[in-house]
């Protein structure tokens, strides 16, 4: 089997040709069929069809967004290709705005659809064997394509090299995306070469590593009690960080308490981390609170009282 990787349309997507190699070499009137996965730009692909005597016979849509599918009527007349898309963004070749073509002031050509992809199908296609996850979050039609012999996944916009598809456009929806990866890394074993939509090519264990190592970074404990009393040892470090932390370089520390506890009357208690003053010599106790582990709005208040 081989692979063609073609960057059309005007946010350069990988457009994939796959057909096989091992195919008998037609005669003068025949191509060897092939499929095109996502084409933006179907002049530049019939140009690398015609160059290596390719046939396209199906074309394969990751998902409905417009840098995807601008080549896809012209390329399915040119070739009569048959057309496949899932069913939740089949609504994006219909015209209108579902292929968010009016975002980059695109136009999509309206075309028939001719498979209707749920998720979970097998077929054949140009002699090659496809399964189709259904991998929602960028779109909520989104899949990817796995060539389950050759160990390859085509992703489109669901996962990139050491990144994955954006969800803050109509349809996107983080908790599906992030669903959809562990379908990918979980459902999948070993490893396999990923043929992402965008940018270069990967693999699923290089994608897996890389998520083991944000699992990891994501448990450790920077700003903790611990941290900070070993930060604010010294002055000056102690004034850096707050720089960084509070956007002022008017603040110079007078005190550090290092987790300092006083009691009021009633015997509560708080604990002080680090007295500085301002230019205006106004005094601030400022504590540093992770922004997901008490630094909330009525601690604060209970700390001033006191």
């Amino acid at each position: 089997m081989k692979i063609l990787c073609v960057p059309t349309g005007p946010l350069s997507v990988n457009t994939y040709i796959v057909f096989n190699e091992s195919a008998e070499t037609p005669s003068n009137s025949e191509r060897i069929p092939c499929v095109v996965i996502d084409p933006a730009n179907s002049h530049k692909v019939v140009e690398v069809l015609n160059q290596n005597n390719l046939h396209c016979t199906y074309i394969l849509l990751t998902h409905g967004h417009f840098d995807h599918t601008m080549g896809v009527a012209e390329l399915k007349s040119h070739e009569n290709a048959l057309v496949a898309i899932h069913e939740a963004d089949a609504g994006a070749l219909a015209g209108g705005k579902a292929s968010l073509a009016y975002l980059g002031g695109a136009l999509v050509k309206p075309c028939k659809v001719d498979i209707i992809l749920h998720g979970g199908e097998c077929f054949t296609a140009a002699g090659i064997e496809f399964s189709v996850l259904h991998t929602p979050g960028h779109t909520k039609g989104g899949v990817c394509y796995v060539i389950e012999k050759e160990r390859v996944i085509f992703s489109g916009d669901t996962l990139f090299r050491l990144s994955v598809g954006r969800t803050d456009l109509d349809g996107g929806d983080n908790d599906a995306l992030y669903n959809s990866l562990l379908l990918l890394t979980g459902r999948l074993k070993g490893d396999y070469r990923v043929f992402p939509g965008h940018m270069g090519e990967t693999t699923l264990d290089f994608e897996r590593k890389h998520e083991e190592d944000l699992q990891r970074l994501r448990g450790l404990r920077l700003i903790d009690d611990d941290f900070m009393a070993a930060v604010f040892e010294e002055r000056a470090c102690a004034e850096f960080l707050l720089q960084i932390i509070l956007k002022r370089d008017d603040l110079t520390v007078k005190e550090v308490h290092g987790q300092y506890s006083i009691k009021n009357l009633q015997g509560r208690s708080v604990r002080l981390d680090i007295l500085a003053v301002d230019r205006e010599n106004r005094a601030y106790n400022i504590e540093v609170q992770r922004s997901d582990r008490g630094a909330s709005e009525k601690r604060a208040r209970y700390n001033s009282s006191l």
